[in-house]
């Protein structure tokens, strides 16, 4: 159906979907295909052949199950929704043709899905506000917002981020983060963010949230910036809550002065349980601060890291404040290769006194370029230098040659049992140390960005 529907019948139903209450939302007989067009007019009745000219117009008639199909062009809008779709009928704004608007300013319903737009230039705190639930932003381009706070504020509950690519030539002189995940059960995965300057390209808070999959690239800083840049992080400020975060299969190159991570439980209790899991790290200049209890790193390559401040993973102390407790740290089956600069185990694994029941073993640590040994090295499970016989270290295919002393050197761990190409381990006698399981099979080719990225235009 296209176009103007039959009369709607209005329902109420009392029905709680994450935190919204939907009452008095109208639905359709039967899901309708609306379209918008440059060419349009909103007095038209949205059919194929009359189209809206405005998304809002869409949006302010869409009900659940109901699409808007937006034609190639500009539309200088900010966006809002105005009813949620259901489980079984969303409501969709989608278009295939590269429409190009400011921004979804707020998507404050459940059950939306906003497919392929181009978002840019709206010069606001934020660039897109999701509070509403089960909502879905794909394969959509997202750059030179102007946006000061943040890019993707996602407030609700189980959200899919999913396809995207962020992208800008300046920033704001501060942290300008690019996902926010402040809700529950929500997945951003195989996006592309990069390049972008002072960005912190994920902050996360909230109940098992899923970062996966994705590609941060060429991260830079602004002349004068005060940004401290950051591929992920979260802090426990007013009693926050983070709770058994997800990260893993993520590949981070080149992305100068940002840090792996930085973490903070400023005293809160509800700050714990991250897995930091199968992801490459290449060209990243600064550390991992370990500051909140029951992180599990495990299984990650590291390739020429560190060399910012001559440290790699830092289970840090706050002297005289709250902001740190490491206990239960888990650090296994890693695989680092630090800058050249680096020269201690003790700039690798550098371990105060804030946290108890502290487990670091069967990683294998040496230098860029020599593939030296590191002074003061207490791993008596792990591996200090040589060669870990990449397939190519200097294209950054980092999976493991036959030779290479890190297979079957590993830990069996608990939680997972796949490495960053989806491989079983173990795939020999015990698991790999690193990223890739090495099969004895054919070699996947060198590393590249993951599926589902958009092309600059």
């Amino acid at each position: 159906m296209t176009g103007t529907r039959p009369p709607l019948n209005l329902v109420k139903t009392g029905a709680v979907l994450g935190f919204v209450l939907l009452a008095n939302a109208p639905t359709s007989a039967s899901a309708a295909t609306f379209y918008v067009a440059t060419s349009g007019n909103d007095a038209n009745s949205g059919a194929a052949s009359a189209p809206w000219r405005t998304i809002q117009k869409a949006a302010n008639t869409m009900v659940a199950g109901d699409t808007a199909m937006v034609s190639a062009g500009t539309y200088n809008e900010k966006l809002n929704t105005m009813r949620s779709g259901t489980a079984t009928a969303r409501i969709t704004f989608r278009t295939t043709a590269g429409a190009r608007i400011l921004s979804f300013a707020g998507v404050n319903h459940d059950y939306v899905t906003i497919d392929g737009f181009e978002m840019t230039g709206a010069n606001d705190g934020y660039m897109l506000t999701w509070s509403g639930n089960y909502g879905e932003l794909l394969n959509s381009i997202i750059h030179d917002t102007g946006a000061k706070w943040g890019v993707v504020r996602g407030d609700g509950n189980n959200l899919t981020f999913r396809g995207n690519h962020y992208y800008s030539s300046t920033g704001p002189g501060d942290d300008l983060p690019v996902f926010i995940l402040g809700g529950n059960n929500s997945i951003t995965e195989n996006n592309e963010i990069g390049p972008g300057v002072d960005i912190d390209a994920f902050r996360g808070w909230g109940l098992n949230n899923v970062i996966r999959g994705n590609y941060v690239h060429d991260a830079t800083l602004s002349a004068g910036s005060s940004a401290h840049m950051d591929f992920f992080q979260t802090f426990g400020l007013n009693n926050a809550t983070m709770q058994n975060m997800v990260i893993e299969k993520n590949l981070v190159a080149n992305t100068g002065e940002m840090q792996i991570f930085m973490t903070e439980f400023n005293g809160s209790p509800n700050m714990h349980d991250m897995d930091v899991r199968d992801n490459i790290f290449v060209n990243v200049k600064a550390q991992a601060n370990f500051g909140i209890p029951s992180i599990r790193f495990y299984n990650n390559t590291l390739y020429n890291c560190g060399g910012l401040n001559n440290l790699i993973l830092y289970l840090y102390d706050s002297a005289g404040s709250t902001k740190s407790d490491f206990s239960h740290a888990r650090i296994m089956n890693n695989l680092i290769v630090t800058a050249s600069t680096v020269g201690s185990y003790g700039q690798v694994m550098s371990v105060n006194t804030a946290g108890t029941d502290v487990q670091i073993r069967n990683n294998m640590v040496t230098r860029a370029g020599t593939w030296g040994t590191l002074s003061g090295f207490t791993d008596a499970n792990g591996i200090n230098g040589g060669d870990p016989k990449f397939v190519n270290a200097s294209a950054y295919d980092l999976h493991l040659q036959p030779a290479s002393p890190a297979i079957d050197k590993g830990v069996t761990l608990a939680g997972f049992n796949y490495d960053h190409d989806g491989m079983a381990r173990p795939q020999g006698a015990a698991w790999d140390i690193g990223a890739f399981e090495y099969s004895g099979s054919a070699t996947p080719g060198p590393l590249g960005a993951p599926t589902n990225l958009r092309v600059v235009p």
